[in-house]
C-alpha cells in the first residue's frame, strides 16, 4: 500500500499565518496526499504460520478494512517512540495478523459451503477497491504531470490571489446597545453609560470582555463572546461599522462610539498590516513558489480526472473502471484490499450462521444478565421538575440583556418563596414572557450549575438562578427518586442483543486461540522494534 512522505520547507512563516486561507490549507493537504509514493516493505513478515505469513501490506488493508484508514501500525513501530503509541500500535498488529488468516480461513469454508456475500456486504467491498484503484491513479498520473510552465504557474498566481494580497485587517470583538431612531438623548446617554461602566470593570480586570459581552451585549456575537473574527474594507457590515473599526490605530479598549444604530464598546485584538505579493516576487520566495507549483499541478492532475470522470470526486467507481480497462493488471494493494476485506466479512456472517445456536441467548443467560446489572435495567429520569424561565429576546435589538433577565428572575424567585402562587406569577409577569413548565422525570436540568443545587435542594425548594443560551431560569424539585428497575419483559430485546454479543466474543476468542495453535501461528512483530532508532523512509 502507498504511504505518506513528508515534505520539508525551508521558510515555514507563510504557512503559520493565522489569516492563511483555509481553502488553500485543504488543496495542500490534498496535494500531499496525492505526492505520496509506496514505500519499502519491511523485509521480514509480520507474522508466520504453517503454510504460509503476514505481511505488513496485508496489516495496512485490514486497517482500510475496519474502516482505519490513516493508521499504519507497523510504520509507528518503526518509527514512534512514543510508548504508549507504540503499546497501541502492538496492540493493532497482534489484533490484525491472528485475524488474517482465521478470518480467510472462515471465509474458504463459506465458499464451500455456498455461502454467499450479503448484498449490501458485497457493495461495502466493491467500494474500497474502487477507492483504491481510483487513489492508485491519482497517484500514477501525478507523478506523470511536467513541471508547471510559467503561465501556469501564473494562472495559479491568480487563483490564489486572494491568499496572497489582503487588505489591512482588524481581529475584532464588541459590545452593543441598541436605541432607536427615535430613541431621546437621555436614552443615548443612558446606554452610554452602561457601557462606560462595563469598560471601566473589564479595564480594572473585574470581568473578562467576553464574559460582559454574554452578559451586556445585544449584538447576536453575544454567544461567541462578542467576537466576529477579521473586519476589512471588503467586510459585509453596515458602512458606518467598517469605517469606526478602520479608524483604530492600535489595540485593546475602545472609547464607547456611537453610531446610526446604537452605541458600541470594542476590543481590538490584533491589527493585521495590509500585503501585496506580485507574481515575481511570490516566485523568488521558497514558501510561496511552492504553493504556486502545488496549485498547478493540482490544476493539471483535475483537468485529467475531469476528463476521465467528470467531477472525479464523485465518480471514483468511474475512475476505478478506467483502471479496469486501461491497465494490464490491478494494483496488487487493490487485490490485496479486496481479498482481505471480502474475507472479513464473508468469515463473521459466515461465523454468525454457522453458530447460530451456540450463540442464542438462553433464558438462564437473560436472567443473570436481568439480576446482576440492574443499573442498566432502570427507567430514565432522577427529577421532577417545574421550571421558571425567561427568555431572552430573540431580535438583535431587544432592549433585555441578561443581566436584566437575571434581575427579574431573582426577583420572581424571591416573589415564589414569600408564597406567590404559579398562575399568581403568571398573572403579575405576563408582559415579561415567563415560562413555567412541568417535566417529565429526566436525568438533570442541561445545566451543571443548576444540577448541582437540585442534587442538594429538598423536594419542593427552589434552586438558584442561572443564565443560560435560551433565559434566566431557576427551578423547583417537586420529587426525586432512585430510577425504578424496569420489568424483565420489557428489557428482554436489549439483554438478549447484549448476551448474543457476548456470547460471539467468548466463542470467537476460544475458537481463535484453537486455531493459531493448530497452524503454528508465530508472532514476529517484536522483532520490528529494533528498527525504532533507524527509522525506515
Amino acid at each position: 500500500m502507498t504511504r505518506g512522505r513528508a515534505v520539508g520547507l525551508s521558510d515555514r512563516s507563510f504557512f503559520l499565518d493565522p489569516e492563511f486561507n483555509m481553502a488553500v490549507r485543504l488543496s495542500l493537504f490534498i496535494i500531499a496526499a496525492l505526492c505520496i509514493s509506496c514505500s519499502t516493505a519491511a523485509a521480514q513478515p509480520v507474522a508466520t504460520f504453517t503454510g504460509g505469513s503476514i505481511s505488513r501490506d496485508e496489516i495496512t488493508a485490514y486497517m482500510i478494512s475496519t474502516g482505519q484508514r490513516d493508521i499504519d501500525p507497523v510504520r509507528t513501530l518503526e518509527t514512534s517512540v512514543d510508548e504508549e503509541l507504540r503499546a497501541n500500535a502492538l496492540w493493532l498488529i497482534e489484533h490484525a495478523a491472528k485475524r488474517i488468516p482465521w478470518e480467510a480461513q472462515l471465509a474458504a469454508e463459506a465458499r464451500d459451503a455456498g455461502y454467499v456475500l450479503p448484498e449490501a456486504d458485497s457493495a461495502t467491498a466493491a467500494n474500497l477497491f474502487d477507492k483504491c484503484l481510483s487513489g492508485w491513479l491519482r497517484l500514477e498520473l501525478a507523478t506523470g504531470i511536467d513541471e508547471p510552465t510559467t503561465d501556469s504557474l501564473r494562472a495559479a498566481y491568480q487563483r490564489l490571489g486572494g491568499t496572497l494580497n489582503r487588505p489591512e485587517r482588524w481581529d475584532v470583538a464588541y459590545i452593543f446597545r441598541h436605541v432607536r431612531n427615535n430613541g431621546d438623548e437621555s436614552t443615548w446617554e443612558h446606554e452610554e453609560n452602561l457601557l462606560e461602566d462595563v469598560r471601566e470593570r473589564v479595564s480594572r480586570g473585574e470581568m473578562r470582555f467576553g464574559q460582559a459581552a454574554f452578559l451586556y451585549s445585544q449584538a447576536p456575537s453575544s454567544t461567541r463572546n462578542g467576537r466576529i473574527g477579521t473586519v476589512d474594507t471588503d467586510s459585509k457590515y453596515r458602512r458606518d461599522f467598517v469605517e469606526a473599526v478602520m479608524g483604530f490605530e492600535k489595540t485593546g479598549l475602545s472609547d464607547i462610539v456611537r453610531l446610526e444604530n446604537g452605541v458600541y464598546l470594542f476590543e481590538i485584538g490584533a491589527i493585521h498590516p495590509a500585503r501585496f505579493i506580485g507574481f515575481e516576487e511570490a516566485m523568488h520566495r521558497h514558501d510561496l513558489r511552492f504553493l504556486l507549483v502545488q496549485n498547478a499541478r493540482s490544476k493539471a492532475l483535475d483537468d485529467q480526472l475531469e476528463a476521465i470522470a467528470g467531477n472525479s470526486e464523485q465518480n471514483a467507481d468511474q475512475l476505478a473502471q478506467y483502471v479496469l480497462d486501461t491497465q494490464d493488471t490491478v494494483p496488487a494493494e487493490c487485490q490485496t484490499l479486496l481479498r482481505i476485506t471480502e474475507d472479513r466479512l464473508l468469515a463473521y456472517r459466515w461465523f454468525d450462521t454457522k453458530h447460530a445456536r451456540d450463540l442464542a441467548p438462553g433464558e438462564t443467560q437473560v436472567e443473570e444478565y436481568y439480576r446482576t446489572r440492574s443499573s442498566e435495567m432502570r427507567e430514565e429520569g432522577q427529577f421532577l421538575l417545574l421550571r421558571y424561565l425567561l427568555p431572552l429576546g430573540s431580535r438583535a435589538d431587544s432592549p433585555d440583556s441578561r443581566v436584566e433577565r437575571q434581575e427579574l428572575a431573582i426577583k420572581i424567585r424571591e416573589a415564589a418563596i414569600r408564597g406567590a402562587t404559579d398562575d399568581g406569577l403568571r398573572r403579575r409577569y405576563a408582559g415579561s414572557g415567563l415560562m413555567i413548565e412541568r417535566s417529565g422525570w429526566v436525568r438533570g436540568s442541561g445545566s451543571a450549575e443548576a444540577d448541582s443545587d437540585l442534587l442538594a435542594a429538598e423536594e419542593g425548594k427552589l434552586t438558584g438562578v442561572h443564565v443560560l443560551k435560551e433565559g434566566a431560569v431557576f427551578y423547583r424539585l417537586l420529587k426525586r427518586r432512585t430510577p425504578p428497575v424496569r420489568p424483565l419483559e420489557e428489557m428482554r430485546a436489549y439483554i438478549e442483543q447484549n448476551v448474543h454479543r457476548l456470547n460471539r466474543t467468548k466463542l470467537e476468542e476460544d475458537l481463535l486461540r484453537r486455531y493459531l495453535e493448530e497452524i503454528e501461528f508465530e508472532e514476529r512483530w517484536h522483532e520490528i522494534d529494533t528498527n525504532v532508532n533507524s527509522p525506515s523512509s
